[in-house]
């Protein structure tokens, strides 16, 4: 027998047949017993003592002899490993901690060390830590009795803290990392508005926080705008504060702002936060301008009318100044031209101009052909669609237009049925590449043969003539349609065509919505995993830098595909913001949450833990001031913890290793005593009546 073993008696009833029998002949004894002793007193006993001996010998009372051992108590050590125990000298205080438990508890034989170790959320990354599930199943198997203890190794920033334990809880203790001077400087977002109007401003609330740190002064904030430029503000620590911005363009604007790294700081993963406001249009103002009544006028009247977000002005020029016939002014029901109110005091507030079958008749002096060319060039958009008069005298392209068009006439109009066919770059450019996927569309008739200059050719006519040009010129952007014809789609007109997807797909580019740059930067993410890509239509973009968190950079290898984008994939490991730079463009993505717990709360705490601990009589320990406390092991029902030491349940619980069972008499001295005892009541009974 081992030194943990020893042996124990007890005494157990094994009977001979059911106990419901037995029970019901007891109860008849006892009815027996009882009449004798009301009609002879005393001389009951012997028939007592019969009644008991058959009774005894039916119950066969045992002996049973138990082996048993003692068992160890269960004690876990849960360790965290979270992304907030990962700065400063937390990883070497809590290696230093667990070494220290593994060397006090690991050897002892009354003690079974179990080690968990959890690293935040089950969804990588970890935006919290949450530590008790792993408790409970690292000790589901381990009953009550057993049950010595728990040491948790953590900064206390623990999202799953049960409320309150039952009584009679194992004891949960807290070895406390982190510093007591620690401190950490991070950018909280209090309100950030997720849409804003195009061209207007929004408002946004953030503060600077310092927990752990000093307070009451200030520190420099940079903002970088979506163009790339940057301001930079002094602000107060800890005081929320209120940053007007405008929302310059449609779609994804994304405003970066950092801060320093302030001296001795946990971290600066959080020193940096991404805000991103969608631009929404109010409205498009769009003034579209006919040269001449034409089947393809309603075209694109009912384009814009379509879309309810759209202030359309239309005008249709039906006859020219020189024009003269006898009917009297008063009685005209056309209006005059307001070209000065159109093309001088308002053309600014245009965002896109639309000339249709537009000529030279003597409408238009030089000068507001000069307005619309700047009117492009300082950021508006032009869509001209040429009519057979753009191949003749009238042709706008005599006028100032002419220096920005990237196309010029190269001949009169050919008439004659033709299928407009994608360019090698029209199948890969955003305007017509969702178009270029089923080319099966119907013919135009008449075209006007033009020469590029510049831009971008994306469809053409027959003879490989540019038929659709865009191009930018200085901050605004143009295209030429070198036909008049695409209402015959539009009426079906020998199976139709895309008219609707191609005319506002040429719309939005003019527009600039982020979607259709040709030059396009994108980048996503999927878990771990970033995806950048960058369309390669432009052969001049230089390369995609990746700039990860902690601020190193490294230039990514592109691979093309055979939708016109290059892409590479890159896997995240830290979290914080990873930005992906090329020309003008960038994009940013965060890998995880900068706003998370795990990288909000930083400095060390025990209060999380505070009813748990108290619950179960067990105490915190902060490894800063105490770096081995001593470890008792306490009868259970004390307190477990005290100023430098932690207590552990002593339990003294053990287990059966084997058993032996005997009667308590052998079974025939059992029936012989049995016996005599009925002999004796017989004969003792006999003699009284005898006398």
């Amino acid at each position: 027998m081992s030194a943990d073993s020893f042996t124990s008696l007890r005494l157990i009833a094994d009977p001979l047949i059911d106990p419901h029998w037995i029970m019901a002949g007891a109860a008849m004894a006892a009815l027996l017993v009882a009449l004798r002793a009301w009609q002879a007193g005393w001389s009951a006993l012997w028939r007592f003592s019969a009644v008991a001996a058959v009774l005894a010998v039916l119950i066969n009372p045992s002996v049973v002899k138990e082996t048993r051992e003692r068992t160890s108590d269960v004690v876990l050590a849960l360790v965290d490993r979270s992304p907030s125990q990962m700065f400063g000298e937390r990883p070497a205080m809590t290696d230093a901690a667990l070494a220290w438990l593994r060397s006090q508890l690991g050897n002892r034989p009354d003690i079974e060390l179990r080690i968990r170790e959890t690293s935040g959320s089950k969804v990588a990354p970890a935006t919290s830590t949450e530590l008790f599930e792993t408790y409970e199943n690292a000790l589901a198997d381990v009953p009550a009795s057993r049950r010595g203890g728990a040491i948790i190794i953590s900064d206390g920033r623990i999202s799953d803290v049960p409320a309150s334990l039952a009584a009679g809880h194992e004891p949960v203790h807290l070895l406390l990392t982190g510093k007591k001077s620690d401190h950490d400087l991070q950018i909280r977002l209090l309100k950030a508005p997720s849409f804003g109007l195009t061209g207007q401003t929004v408002q946004l609330s953030f503060r600077v926080d310092n927990p752990g740190g000093e307070y009451g002064r200030n520190i420099d904030l940079t903002l970088r705008h979506p163009d790339g430029t940057s301001e930079q503000r002094s602000v107060a620590i800890n005081v929320e504060q209120t940053w007007t911005l405008p929302v310059p363009y449609p779609g994804q604007n994304v405003y970066e702002m950092t801060i320093p790294e302030d001296k001795g700081e946990l971290t600066t993963l959080n020193n940096r936060a991404l805000f991103s406001v969608t631009g929404v249009r109010d409205r498009l103002k769009v003034l579209l301008v006919s040269g001449q009544p034409h089947a393809g006028g309603r075209t694109w009247r009912d384009l814009f009318k379509a879309d309810s977000g759209v202030d359309l002005i239309h005008f249709t020029i039906l006859r020219s100044p020189m024009e003269r016939d006898t009917v009297p002014q008063r009685e005209l029901s056309l209006i005059a031209f307001p070209i000065r109110e159109l093309f001088e005091i308002k053309l600014k507030e245009f965002d896109l101009i639309v000339l249709d079958r537009f000529q030279l008749n003597n409408y238009l002096p030089p000068m507001y052909f000069q307005n619309i060319r700047d009117y492009v060039a300082q950021g508006g958009a032009l869509l001209e669609v040429s009519g057979p008069s753009f191949a003749g005298r009238e042709s706008l392209y005599n006028t100032a237009l002419g220096n920005i068009f990237p196309a010029r006439p190269a001949g009169q109009a050919v008439i004659g049925a033709f299928k407009p066919a994608i360019t090698a770059i029209g199948k890969i450019h955003p305007v017509t590449q969702t178009i270029a996927a089923n080319p099966i569309w119907g013919a135009w008739l008449q075209f006007v043969p033009v020469e590029t200059i510049k831009g971008q050719v994306l469809m053409s006519a027959s003879g490989n003539h540019p038929l659709l040009i865009v191009d930018r010129v200085g901050e605004g952007r143009i295209a030429q349609l070198a036909s008049d014809q695409i209402w015959l789609w539009s009426r079906g007109y020998n199976g139709g065509g895309p008219t609707e997807e191609l005319l506002r797909r040429i719309v939005h580019w003019l527009m600039k919505e982020p979607e259709l740059e040709e030059d396009a930067l994108d980048a996503r993410a999927d878990g771990a995993t970033l995806t950048v890509r960058r369309r390669q239509i432009d052969e001049t973009e230089g390369p995609v830098t990746l700039t990860n968190p902690d601020g190193t950079q490294e230039t990514l290898i592109m691979k093309p595909g055979e939708d016109g984008w290059m892409s590479a994939q890159v896997q995240a490991k830290d979290q914080g913001i990873y930005e992906f730079s090329s020309g003008r463009h960038r994009r940013m993505l965060t890998y995880g949450d900068t706003a998370s717990p795990e990288l909000r709360d930083l400095i060390a705490s025990a209060e999380a833990m505070e009813p748990v601990i108290r619950d179960s009589k067990g105490s915190s320990v902060r490894l800063e001031d105490t770096p081995r406390p001593s470890i008792r092991m306490r009868p259970a029902g004390r307190d477990y913890g005290g100023r430098g030491w932690l207590g552990l349940r002593q339990n003294g619980s053990t287990i059966v290793t084997g058993t032996q069972q005997r009667p308590l008499l052998p079974p025939g001295l059992a029936l012989a005593l049995a016996g005599l005892m009925v002999v004796a009541c017989w004969w003792a009974e006999g003699r009284r009546k005898a006398t």
